[in-house]
């Protein structure tokens, strides 16, 4: 069964989003992999790809010690590879948009094209992907380079 995709109807409902996410509100086992990724579009678009990593780097570890409630725990989760390829993948992509379009209404197109989690396996094996190298490092894919990658 397929998962409708997330559509936001206006900045302000992107905003809370964003919101609920920083103030821990977001409750972990309703916060979609669209919704991480709109939080993602929205840090990239008012920061910069350098500060929205840290920023969503913050807000997942933050996220995972909630969820979890072990600061050890969150961190064994959490993979710095992961966090990175999707910034720098929805970096790429949102750079592709019509900046002069609000940034909802692209936010709307980019997230049925990048909403499927399991895209990543397109870029990583699994091996790669869930080595102790890259819970601690960002590791570039060993399948498939990152669109504008040399």
């Amino acid at each position: 069964m397929t998962r409708p995709d997330l559509r936001f109807a206006d900045e302000r409902a992107l905003d809370a989003l964003v919101h609920a996410f920083e103030r821990g509100q977001a409750p972990p086992g309703g916060f979609s992999h669209q919704a991480h990724l709109a939080v993602a579009l929205t840090y990239l678009e008012r920061y910069g790809l350098e500060a929205a990593t840290e920023r969503m780097r913050r807000g997942l570890l933050a996220f995972l010690r909630r969820a979890l409630g072990d600061d050890a725990a969150a961190a064994v989760k959490y993979r710095e590879t992961i966090t990175v390829f999707w910034l720098r993948l929805l970096a790429s992509a949102l750079a592709r948009e019509d900046a002069s379009r609000p940034l909802v209404e692209r936010v709307n197109a980019l997230l049925p094209r990048y909403g499927d989690a399991g895209l990543i396996r397109d870029y990583y094996s699994e091996s790669r992907l869930y080595s102790e190298a890259a819970r601690e490092c960002y590791l570039e894919p060993d399948l498939m380079p990152l669109p504008g990658a040399a």
